[in-house]
């Protein structure tokens, strides 16, 4: 998976856009006065072109490789060096070995299309601007919880005082986690996978999101946590149409009442007699 490496930090490039700045409305906020607040846009649709880069408003500067972007995203390609302000980022193809670890294990947060590989390092997950897994909600704690390795494992320990769901049940002490776990913090659910996401689950998840989902499309081997994901969108529709027809028909049966009260009937067919 592609990354961004700034100083001793590493942003895994999943599908969806990372925002860069020194606001908290960015994804990853460096706080430093000569950045914006929302400085850099990076966007990965999850085709196998290079991520792109753009400037997220008009008066931010970026220089790839010494040449300032203007109007359009740039493609980004392995070894290039960004520099915004004077913070220089670099582009690689493929994870630097601090973050690769020797066993696998992804997060992926399907609410807003990212992805994040778990390496040899703590992972934290929070929304102080440091954190591995930045989630900016107020039922967050600066630090929520932490990722550690445990051999091969990969055990889950809130911080004290986090509120947070393991498959649903509260989890208060170090557990350690099973392909296809689905964590609960906030307004967020973090799926646990000891395998990456193959490329053409993302893409049957993103097409779900659309109207524009049938059974033609290609699912492919989906692993535990697409395959979940596919069964609660589907619910989702199902109960959502429910709801829809639900309503429509007690608007009519409310206007058909109005009507007979008000002899709204009686008027219409005479009018029409």
């Amino acid at each position: 998976m592609a990354h961004l490496i700034f100083g001793d930090q590493t942003r895994p490039l999943g599908l969806g856009v990372l925002s860069i700045g020194s606001g908290v409305e960015a994804t990853w906020r460096i706080r430093e006065p000569d950045l914006l607040r929302l400085h850099a846009l990076v966007m990965s649709d999850g085709s196998y072109g290079a991520p792109t880069i753009s400037r997220a408003a008009t008066e931010a500067e970026i220089r790839v490789n010494g040449e300032l972007l203007t109007g359009e995203p740039h493609r980004l390609q392995p070894g290039d060096v960004i520099v915004m302000g004077s913070h220089e980022f670099r582009f690689e193809s493929e994870a630097p070995p601090s973050v690769t670890g020797t066993g696998s294990g992804w997060l992926r947060d399907a609410r807003r299309d990212r992805v994040y590989a778990l390496g040899q390092e703590t992972t934290t997950i929070g929304r102080e601007a440091g954190s591995t897994v930045l989630l900016q909600e107020p039922e967050v704690q600066r630090i929520h919880a932490r990722l550690e390795r445990d051999g091969e494992a990969i055990r889950l320990l809130p911080e004290l005082g986090a509120m947070m769901l393991l498959n649903g049940n509260k989890v208060e002490k170090s557990t350690r986690l099973a392909d296809g776990d689905a964590i609960g913090i906030g307004r967020t659910v973090l799926w646990f996978t000891v395998d990456p996401p193959v490329r053409r689950a993302l893409e049957t998840a993103n097409a779900m999101r659309t109207d524009r989902y049938t059974r033609r499309v290609p699912t492919g081997k989906l692993g535990v946590v697409e395959r979940r994901e596919e069964r609660e969108v589907r619910q989702r529709r199902i109960w959502q149409r429910a709801i829809t027809g639900l309503a429509i028909a007690l608007l009519i049966g409310i206007a058909c009442v109005l009507a007979w009260r008000y002899g709204l009937v009686d008027a219409v067919l005479t009018f029409f007699a």
